[in-house]
């Protein structure tokens, strides 16, 4: 009789987990264990492995796992300066705009400072809403932005 474990192949059909780029059925190998030996030797009943099941070797078969702390954010990622410069120039043509309809600058600085908060708050929730973090570091560089429109604004006057 043959002393190894025969392998069973299955299909995992309708996973909810499959995320972008993973097939909507999952394959995995189940090691089985040897047929029993003495008087159930022919019994068509097979009992499974009770080890854990193994992915396809190319590992794109099992979706990864997903680590629940947040991804680091640094305070000079990438993504900082776009921050700045979008809440600084947000700040700058509502400035702009209010200082051009006769709104002076204490009225229109704190208009345009805050329309830029409040777009910055509200991409902070999108993304947190999409399933990423809020970033208080993020709020903190179009702070900077908002800061420094209204200083040129205020200079330029």
């Amino acid at each position: 009789m043959n002393a190894r474990p025969a392998v069973l192949t299955f299909c995992l059909a309708g996973v909810a987990a499959a995320g972008p780029g993973v097939a909507a059925a999952q394959t995995a190998f189940l090691p089985l264990e040897a047929p029993p030996a003495g008087p159930r030797a022919g019994s068509p009943f097979v009992t499974a492995h009770a080890g854990p099941v193994r992915p396809f070797p190319d590992g794109g078969a099992v979706p990864p796992r997903r680590d629940r702390r947040a991804a680091p954010d640094p305070w000079l990622g990438e993504d900082k300066g776009r921050h700045m410069v979008a809440s600084f120039a947000l700040t700058a043509f509502a400035f702009g705009g209010a200082n051009a309809v006769g709104v002076d600058w204490p009225d229109a600085g704190a208009a345009a400072g805050a329309l830029a908060f409040g777009a910055g708050i509200a991409k902070e929730l999108s993304d947190r809403a999409r399933g990423g973090p809020f970033s208080a570091r993020d709020v903190a560089w179009n702070a900077l932005g908002i800061g420094a429109a209204l200083l040129l604004a205020s200079r330029a006057r």
